[in-house]
């Protein structure tokens, strides 16, 4: 069956072929400029998100942010727009696969090709950082690769859904928006701000799965694997990787720490130690960066010159008079120290105000796998919780149960404060295509477009033309699972 967008002109420039990929929040189509055939991508908002205005700016959002990005390894954006009800975004076509992909194809990567690609990395994220964006969810699946010509490696980031500007209140709990668990970083994990730093952690846990083929944690739950982030070190690469540089290793580990002031302070620092690998792969010149952020009174008298230092006139500098000069450093002198008590109290005085909030500390209880109701009942009637519901389909979790909750389970929150569930909606369900008068081949195709798979073929004596579909189960039009199998039969081949 025909897609029901195919076809569709947009902004009447643009016509749209084919549906290449499908997210939880939007489609992607393959579509041709109709003045020179030009291929692009299609993103379009899915129909049931469209109406939800928290959905519709996470949408507008991606689409600006990428449009005030530009850069060799940024995925490039044509235009965003809206029409008859279609929220969508044209955006420059990759035909390549994810890193995702060729990790799965691969295995472990070499170590050039793996810097390579970080290094790459590295330049997207310094130039979103410089813009004031941070993109929140890097991972393999983000990255595109192509081959150029001369067999190298083209890499490309896209998916700027979840991005925000570093100036807004950016927590991961905000809107049901959430980045992949297996490298998300321990501050997003704990729902507190996310700076640029969770970029570098994130970076750090792709790196790892490149150079030893797997990610650093593993669990039976997201919510498993989230707590190991929070509150697990990575066991060293080098124990699935032995060979490994020690100083890629030492890189690896620093952008993973667990407190932020810790690692690297900018995708720029990062991409440096990493291109020094490939010309000193012992090397140790991976250094800590602990940004000390406690404030400190510096006695200024034992750093400036005071009057008894320049008592004799000889020893002045030219032109100045020692009676005046030194009068100048006591006013500098008890300016700094006016202004540092000052400093004082107002960061006392912040934090009086800070603890004078007098709300209950909550931990968060797990509501995982439970029905909607039943977790509201305990957060808000229990707990004294806020609720926010997102819904998203899921294949294995049960229509109107929790798939993922935030905060996770034994955070510590405030009664009154908002908690997230991700609800399942149940599976993707699609209109089984009609296959009558097709041949096995053609309807295998078919089948694969809409999302089904083929089941048993039967071979039936028919009056129907020999080699050709004229029965199917289920008929065409019914709507079924995405994944299910579509049973046909085919007149008999003459004897």
């Amino acid at each position: 069956m025909k897609d029901r967008l195919e076809g569709l002109v947009i902004a009447d420039t643009f016509v749209l072929q084919e549906r290449i990929g499908a997210g939880g929040m939007a489609l992607v189509y393959l579509a041709r400029r109709v003045s020179d055939g030009l291929p692009v991508a299609v993103k379009i908002l899915r129909n049931e998100l469209a109406e939800d205005q928290v959905y519709v700016r996470h949408f507008w959002r991606e689409g600006e942010t990428l449009a005030n990005l530009s850069h060799p390894n940024i995925v490039n954006i044509y235009g965003i727009g809206e029409q008859d009800d279609l929220f969508y975004m044209v955006m420059e076509y990759l035909p390549g696969q994810t890193l995702k992909q060729y990790i799965d194809q691969r295995g472990v990567l070499e170590v050039d090709e793996a810097l390579d690609i970080a290094m790459q990395i590295c330049n997207a994220m310094q130039h979103a950082h410089q813009n004031n964006v941070i993109h929140r969810d890097i991972k393999p699946q983000n990255v595109i690769l192509s081959r150029e010509e001369n067999g190298h490696i083209h890499v490309k980031v896209m998916d700027f859904g979840l991005a925000k500007p570093v100036t807004s209140a950016t927590r991961t709990m905000m809107d049901g928006v959430l980045g992949t668990v297996q490298y998300i970083s321990p501050e997003q994990a704990r729902g507190d701000a996310a700076g640029k730093g969770c970029d570098i952690y994130s970076l750090g846990v792709l790196i790892y799965e490149m150079v030893t083929g797997t990610v650093p944690f593993k669990g039976d739950t997201p919510v498993a694997i989230a707590l190991k982030h929070i509150q697990e070190t990575p066991p060293p690469p080098t124990v699935f990787a032995p060979q490994l540089p020690r100083a890629l290793e030492k890189i690896i580990l620093k952008a993973m720490e667990k407190e932020p002031g810790k690692r690297y302070s900018s995708a720029k620092a990062m991409c440096r130690d990493l291109e020094m690998v490939g010309l000193y792969p012992e090397g140790d010149y991976v250094q800590d960066e602990y940004v000390d952020d406690k404030t400190r009174m510096i006695d200024l008298k034992d750093h400036l010159p005071g009057d008894d230092e320049w008592e004799d006139e000889d020893e002045a500098p030219a032109g100045k008079d020692p009676v005046a000069v030194g009068r100048i450093v006591r006013i500098f002198v008890a300016m700094v120290i006016v202004l540092g008590l000052l400093l004082t109290m107002f960061f006392i005085g912040n934090r009086m105000i800070q603890n004078s909030d007098t709300r209950v500390n909550i931990k968060m209880p797990s509501v995982v796998g439970q029905t909607e109701q039943d977790a509201t009942h305990v957060l808000r009637d229990e707990r004294n919780l806020r609720v926010n519901i997102k819904q998203e389909r899921n294949d294995t979790v049960p229509a109107g149960n929790v798939i993922e909750q935030y905060p996770l389970p034994e955070a510590i929150i405030k009664e009154g404060e908002t908690a997230t569930l991700i609800v399942s909606i149940g599976p993707e369900n699609v209109d089984v295509p009609d296959l009558k008068g097709m041949q096995l081949d053609a309807a295998r195709t078919e089948l694969e477009r809409a999302g089904l798979e083929i089941g048993n073929v039967y071979e039936e004596s028919n009056t129907y033309k020999p080699g050709y579909i004229f029965r199917q189960e289920p008929a065409a039009g019914e709507s079924i699972t995405a994944g299910e199998a579509v049973d046909i039969f085919v007149s008999a081949q003459d004897e």
